[in-house]
């Protein structure tokens, strides 16, 4: 792990040299291969990646647990952007299979990365993603939006992130227009609506609760 993420890439070992090593020959190099030929593959070699339908012994060969047996720092250096790229994204199983682990921190539910990796590695890639405007792409960020919309520095979420929900809910998709709603809705939570919200806040509804 440490000779894969030295931080001068003339120090790290190249993955080429690495294929007879049977800690990585497995899991690293081929999600690598597979991430990069996706766009390629049948749906029973997807089915199988992704652990869609698998048996028990299967299962152990889908992406989330190799991920797993993967050092984290590897994972978040080699994968987090390879993971996030346009035909891996689109894919319906990477979106039910994979995203769900992928897109939240270890110590919040079940996820791949610890939150300083997560932060650090995933959120600008994540962040990076909202300057696409495509609906496909921004419809499947914001139907993942509440499993890592907590982790984004403050500052970028009520600014950057907020202004890119708005826009969504000014597009002629129904599909994005809705998706982009519930992210709003996400965001209130989260940060507050004077904070979010594009229009003027006030003191509407009387609170009629019994004392």
């Amino acid at each position: 792990a440490v000779q894969l993420t030295n931080e001068d890439p003339a120090q790290r070992t190249q993955l080429s040299s690495l294929l007879g090593h049977p800690a990585l020959s497995n899991s690293l190099i081929q999600i690598i291969e597979f991430c990069n030929t996706i766009h390629l593959k049948t749906d029973d070699e997807k089915d199988e990646f992704f652990g869609v339908n698998t048996t028990t012994v299967g299962a152990f060969r889908a992406i989330v647990p190799r991920l797993r047996s993967i050092p984290a720092d590897v994972v978040a250096r080699r994968l987090c952007r390879l993971l996030l790229s346009r035909y891996v994204l689109l894919e319906a199983r990477s979106q039910a299979q994979l995203y769900p682990a992928l897109l939240v921190p270890a110590e919040d539910g079940d996820g791949i990365l610890p939150r300083s990796h997560f932060q650090h590695r995933m959120v600008p890639e994540i962040l990076r993603l909202f300057k696409v405007r495509e609906s496909a792409v921004r419809t499947v960020l914001l139907s993942h939006f509440h499993l890592y919309a907590r982790y984004i520095a403050h500052e970028r979420l009520v600014g950057f992130v907020t202004d890119e929900v708005i826009h969504g809910c000014h597009d002629n998709d129904n599909h994005l227009v809705a998706a982009s709603l519930r992210a709003l809705a996400i965001l209130v939570e989260i940060a507050g609506a004077d904070a979010v919200c594009p229009w003027p806040i006030s003191k509407i509804f009387a609170n009629g609760s019994p004392l």
